[in-house]
């Protein structure tokens, strides 16, 4: 019986292990490449339509802060996703680490590894919040800048 359920275990550790090393390259990919894309092409919109309004016949057209507004949130989405690409990466690498671990003490259940397993899950979840949270105002700042660069559109066009 004991044996049986050291083999699940075994089995569910070495599972978790390669899902954690497959995350650790997901992470590059998901939401965050629409959000690079997006927020991109947002400052590519901002650029090309402060370069417009450089022709003295559209100077007046509109107010250039809330275009210069819109591509600063739009830059700093992409930096914030950058953050979280980065939070995202050691979360998984640590998580790898507590699966390491976790392998290790099945079959030589020791003190000392349960209190590495326990830090590197701590470990983990830490980074995991960072990477949420970032992921958040990522998105949060792609639609700030989205939202201005529409309403510069809406009002002076």
């Amino acid at each position: 019986m004991t044996e049986d359920k050291n083999k699940y275990k075994l089995d569910n550790c070495k599972e978790r292990k390669t899902l954690a090393w497959q995350g650790l390259f997901y992470s590059t990919q998901r939401i965050d490449l629409l959000i690079i894309s997006i927020s991109g092409a947002g400052i590519y919109a901002c650029l090309e339509t402060l370069k417009y309004l450089q022709n003295p016949m559209y100077s007046n057209v509109c107010s250039n802060w809330l275009l210069k507004a819109a591509g600063i949130a739009l830059l700093l989405a992409i930096i914030t996703n950058f953050v979280s690409q980065s939070f995202g990466q050691k979360a998984n690498y640590e998580d790898w680490l507590m699966s390491d671990y976790d392998l290790d003490n099945i079959y030589n259940p020791c003190d000392e590894s349960e209190k590495k397993i326990q830090h590197h899950d701590t470990r983990a979840e830490l980074f995991s919040g960072w990477t949420r949270r970032c992921n958040y105002a990522s998105m949060a700042l792609m639609a700030i800048g989205l939202t201005l660069l529409i309403l510069t559109y809406l009002i002076f066009f």
